[in-house]
């Protein structure tokens, strides 16, 4: 976008970021009038870090308060391989999440618990295609787990995003 009052332009670009990994953007900016006359060139490097936290492998993983829009990534690399997310809401109404992996050919299932891992089930997504997406109505006095189970031999990355 461009601001003709400011002289100022934003450029949002969809980038993936490996989970808990830190990558470089270099990009090359500038303006072209009608006339084809150009500005200089404007070079930066800019610094991109995942933002979302990393679940511990194997291991429960407690993010207290979680918010809509949270994101926690983590691996699976054997199958039948769990990684948990223990959580309560600010708010009470309908909490869920969004689970997406790298590797096309990898499959991951998604739970909602009650309490703990294993726990009375609230959700369940399963199935070969991505998202998995569960959702339930829940209460800020509770605690809750998200968990994340690979289905199969592929490995690949995960993240789950937090919906409300």
């Amino acid at each position: 976008t461009y601001d003709d009052l400011t002289g100022e332009a934003t450029l949002t670009l969809p980038a993936y970021i490996p989970c808990g990994d830190e990558r470089e953007l270099s990009i090359e900016v500038w303006a072209e009038d009608e006339a084809e006359q150009s500005s200089d060139v404007f070079e930066a490097t800019v610094p991109l870090v995942s933002t979302a936290q990393v679940a511990e492998q194997g291991d429960i993983q407690t993010a207290m308060d979680v918010n809509a829009g949270d994101e926690f990534c983590g691996w699976g690399d054997h199958e039948d391989d769990y990684d948990y997310i223990e959580f309560s809401v600010p708010t009470s109404g309908d909490w869920g999440a969004i689970l997406r992996w790298t590797a096309q050919s990898a499959d991951f299932d998604l739970f909602l618990w009650d309490d703990k891992p294993k726990g009375p089930k609230l959700d369940h997504a399963h199935g070969s295609l991505q998202p998995e997406v569960v959702e339930s109505p829940l209460f800020s006095s509770g605690w809750y787990v998200f968990g994340v189970r690979q289905y199969g031999t592929q490995s690949s990355e995960w993240n789950l995003r937090v919906t409300n």
